[in-house]
């Protein structure tokens, strides 16, 4: 049996870690284009990138609208309508916008040796980037503009408000997929599914 390094686990280790993992996305992102059909791929997401920074654009505006009315009519309350259809299209947006593919599974990095809050917050923060949670952050964000703007006394409220708003959404979004990928992981469940 091979002898365990028992020496204290160093910060500049997991920095390497964290770094060689970004190096593994980057590389898993440019290898999905030499398959067949990659080319065209990058030609569509190029040409459709600014109609879906248009349609983005035009739900922040929205959100911050309504924030905008709910502080210059004195209620306030009204927001909650907004944080519940910005939830309800965060879901359907990380239903819709889900990678397809090949994905690297944060779950294959147990073997290696990492620490338990390091491998937490892999597993917690790796799909963060995703389309669907990068909508919900700049809608939540744009409430909290429309309200600064229209009631400036509430500035570090709103923006704490929304700032929680769309953390706590994200990890809910997480739990979900984890527990769909944990209920598609037996073969029972994918035939009735």
């Amino acid at each position: 049996m091979a002898e365990l390094n028992t020496a204290p686990w160093t910060p500049t280790q997991t920095r390497a870690q964290f770094g060689a993992i970004g190096r593994l996305r980057w590389q898993m992102y440019r290898n999905g284009f030499r398959r067949k059909g990659g080319k065209s791929d990058l030609i569509a997401t190029v040409m459709v990138a600014p109609i879906a920074l248009a349609v983005v654009g035009g739900l922040c505006a929205g959100a911050c609208a309504v924030g905008l009315w709910a502080g210059f009519s004195g209620h306030i309350e009204r927001v909650s309508w907004a944080l519940w259809g910005i939830f309800l299209l965060s879901q359907l947006a990380n239903l819709n916008l889900g990678q397809p593919g090949t994905t690297f599974d944060p779950r294959q990095l147990i073997r290696f040796p990492m620490g338990v809050w390091s491998f937490t917050a892999v597993r917690l923060f790796f799909g963060i980037l995703a389309p669907g949670n990068i909508i919900v952050t700049l809608m939540s964000l744009s409430v909290a503009v429309g309200l600064t703007i229209s009631t400036a006394g509430i500035a570090g409220w709103a923006f704490t408000a929304a700032t929680i708003f769309a953390v706590v959404n994200v990890l809910f979004t997480q739990m979900i997929f984890a527990w769909v990928d944990r209920w598609l992981s037996t073969r029972r469940a994918r035939e009735a599914f």
